[in-house]
This record gives C-alpha cells, sequence and structure tokens, in this order.
C-alpha cells in the first residue's frame, strides 16, 4: 500500500470536498485531511490518499492539479484487513420493506454473525425518505435484521445428541442458548425439565410461574442481648 500526502495552507476551505472528491476518482481508495498549524503559524491541512502503486502517479496528478500545491511525498507501507462481504436485508413493514446493504467485516475470528455491521449509508438513506423513517432508525433495524438472520442457521446446527459442537467457545455456546429464547420454535415438545405445547414460544416457556425457582423462607436467627461492660481505665488495673 502506498501513502501519498502534500501539506497545503493556501487553498480556499470551500474545494476541500471537490478535492478529495478527485482523489478518490483518480485511483486512491481513501483520502482525508489533517488540519494544522503550519509555517509561520498559518493554518493548513495535510491531505492523506491511501492507494494502491500503480496508481500512485494518478493519484499525485490530481493533488498537484486540484490543490496547487509545489510538493507530495509518498512512503510504502503495510496493512492488515479483515475479510469484508455486502449482504442485502429487508428493512420495514410487508408490503413497503425497502432492501438495504449491510457491509460485514469478519473481526471476531470466523464467528458469522457477530463481526462488525454497518448499513450503507446511501442506501439507508434512500429507505429512510420511502418509508418516513429517520435514517438512525433504518440503519438500526437493517443491522438487527442481519444479526438476526445469521443467528438461525447456528440456532438450528446440533450435533446427533442435540448438543452444540464441543469445539465451540464456552461463551458462544452461552450466548446461543440465550438468543434461542427470542426465536420462535414450532415443533420443541419435551425438554428437560419437563414438555410443552407446540404453539407455544420458548421465551413464554420460560417465563411462565411454573419455571421460577422455589423460594425457601428462612427463620431470622434470635437476637443475642449483649450486655454492657463496665469501663476500667488503665490506672484502676493496676491498683487492684
Amino acid at each position: 500500500m502506498t501513502v501519498v500526502e502534500s501539506t497545503v495552507d493556501d487553498l480556499d476551505p470551500r474545494l476541500w470536498p471537490s478535492v478529495l472528491h478527485a482523489v478518490r476518482a483518480a485511483g486512491a481508495w481513501d483520502c482525508w485531511c489533517t488540519p494544522i498549524v503550519g509555517r509561520h503559524g498559518r493554518p493548513g491541512q495535510v491531505l492523506t490518499a491511501l492507494c494502491a502503486e500503480p496508481v500512485r502517479r494518478a493519484v499525485a496528478a490530481a493533488i498537484f492539479a486540484h490543490t496547487g500545491t509545489l510538493g507530495v511525498r509518498w512512503s510504502r507501507m503495510s496493512r492488515l484487513t479483515a475479510s469484508r462481504t455486502s449482504v442485502e436485508v429487508e428493512v420495514g413493514p410487508p408490503g413497503s420493506s425497502q432492501v438495504v446493504t449491510v457491509k460485514v467485516a469478519d473481526t471476531t475470528d470466523g464467528l458469522a454473525g457477530f463481526g462488525t455491521a454497518t448499513a450503507e449509508l446511501a442506501e439507508a438513506e434512500a429507505a429512510a425518505r420511502a418509508l418516513g423513517w429517520p435514517v438512525r432508525a433504518v440503519c438500526e433495524a437493517a443491522v438487527a435484521q442481519y444479526r438476526a438472520q445469521a443467528a438461525v442457521p447456528r440456532l438450528h446446527r446440533r450435533t446427533r445428541a442435540g448438543r452444540l459442537p464441543s469445539g465451540q467457545p464456552a461463551a458462544l455456546r452461552a450466548m446461543r442458548k440465550r438468543t434461542a429464547a427470542l426465536v420462535p420454535a414450532q415443533n420443541w415438545k419435551t425438554t428437560r425439565a419437563g414438555t410443552r405445547p407446540e404453539s407455544t414460544s420458548p421465551l413464554d416457556w420460560l417465563t411462565s410461574p411454573a419455571r421460577w425457582p422455589t423460594v425457601r423462607e428462612v427463620t431470622p436467627a434470635p437476637r443475642v442481648p449483649v450486655r454492657a461492660m463496665p469501663f476500667v481505665c488503665g490506672d484502676e488495673r493496676r491498683d487492684a
């Protein structure tokens, strides 16, 4: 990866959005500005762009053309990236739902559904206008829908003995047990604690009074009276 930078202190601040757009159009993966105080105390910006080595000259040419700077510097760096995928989900009531793409980064060592998930902002804004929702609500609903879809395969993956694979971490096994109470089940008849109708959900069954623990009555211990002891100073003990 190549990092291209330039320090600019004489550009009209209103032009920076067009500069960043031009640098990205030249092939940069990303670019940004960092405010600084430059020579003679003048405020300025350090323009930084990340790009591949083959497009370095094009990115530098865009910086020269759109900022008027007299110099560009670059350096080679290494980076480590997480695998990323895009998943489309539907947000909104049935019949008027909107499709929003959720960007998912695998940051949890291959555990699907637990990585970093972010809704595509441009699509979330379009869905918010169509649904009449706030953009924030659309983003939260899209991420929640993705996690719900990713949780279904995990909840139904069991071994022949009906247990989770023993190789899974204890924290993940505990989380799956908790999330299983939020997913309706139709054919769960027998459990360790007994039976229940097919139409009830695990959440209803877990919160029923029959599952509440028995509270034992504890008899308080009798109070032992404490006698007041006379105070004797050190001189009186010596005299005695």
